[in-house]
Formats: C-alpha cells, sequence, structure tokens
C-alpha cells in the first residue's frame, strides 16, 4: 500500500501468512469439534490471536490510534476468553504495557505490565525489555538495568531474546 515502508509490507506480509495458516488451523479445529462451545471457543480464539496481532503491527509502526481502537475491542474479546481461560488477560496487559509506553505514559506501562503474574512476565523477554524501558523512564532506573542486564544473559533461542538482546545490551551501555 502506499505509504508504507518495506519493513512494514514485509511485517504485513507475515502477519498475513500467520492469519492464513491460523484460518487453515481453525478450519480444521472447526471441524473436530465436538459441540458448539468449542466452536464458540475456537472462533473467539481466532478472533483474538488475529486482533492481538494487528495491535502488535500498529504499535510496532506508530499507528497508536489504531493500536488503541483494537485493544478496545480485544479487551472485550479477553474478558469474554475468561470464561474457560483464566489467563485470557495476560496479553491484553502487555499490549496495553507496550502501547502505553509508546504512547509516552510510562506510570501508566508499568501499571498495565503489573497486573502480569512473574510466570507470565518470565518467559517474555519481549514485554520485560518494554517493562525495563518505562522502569527507566520513571527513574527506577537500578531496576531497570538489572533487567536490562538479565535480558542481555540470556541465551534461550526465542524469537522474543533475539529481538531484544541486542536493545538491552545498548541500554545498559546508557545507564553506565
Amino acid at each position: 500500500a502506499f505509504g508504507h515502508s518495506q519493513k512494514q509490507e514485509e511485517t504485513l506480509a507475515s502477519i498475513n501468512k500467520m492469519k492464513k495458516l491460523r484460518a487453515g488451523q481453525k478450519s480444521i479445529l472447526l471441524n473436530n469439534a465436538g459441540d458448539d462451545i468449542q466452536k464458540s471457543r475456537i472462533e473467539l480464539n481466532t478472533s483474538a490471536n488475529e486482533v492481538s496481532m494487528d495491535i502488535w503491527y500498529n504499535i510496532l509502526f506508530a499507528n497508536y490510534d489504531s493500536a488503541r481502537e483494537l485493544l478496545n475491542e480485544f479487551q472485550v474479546l479477553s474478558e469474554t476468553r475468561l470464561g474457560f481461560n483464566t489467563n485470557a488477560m495476560n496479553n491484553f496487559y502487555r499490549l496495553s504495557g507496550y502501547l502505553n509506553l509508546m504512547e509516552g505514559y510510562p506510570e501508566e506501562s508499568i501499571k498495565s505490565y503489573a497486573n502480569l503474574s512473574a510466570e507470565a512476565m518470565g518467559d517474555d523477554s519481549y514485554h520485560q525489555y518494554f517493562l525495563g524501558l518505562a522502569k527507566k523512564a520513571v527513574g527506577e532506573t537500578d531496576e531497570s538495568k538489572q533487567m536490562f542486564v538479565t535480558l542481555a544473559n540470556d541465551n534461550f533461542a526465542t524469537w522474543q531474546n533475539s529481538l531484544v538482546k541486542n536493545l538491552a545490551k545498548a541500554q545498559i551501555k546508557t545507564n553506565l
């Protein structure tokens, strides 16, 4: 589309491929669903996954108004999913924290991330990095530096870690 950078186009193409794969998965799951309740869950989970990818994309490319609108929709989907998944709000809180930080509201970002359990944040280097940035922005430099050191020393091969490891190292250098 006009006005999109190559990175935006590549990212959007990847998201569309994931959506296509998930649509195929959804079709298989729906064909094997035992009842209407299972079918509703499958539909709801698929919708939530698609909206969350769209929110992430919009935050990543600074389309904050669009991300905020989608986040409101995602909150409703997430709250509905609470009926069968006690962790359904986790991704909402992650995306809220990320969006709040990128919009320039680090205090609100920290509040959003605070809704997540230590386990939910513990395996998520991507959002740990943004929480570290929020803490740095509000002057919690010792805590943020420790978070960046932990991320920089994380040697597990995950996509999240591959994205933030070098960013965390750069933050450590700026904190010295």
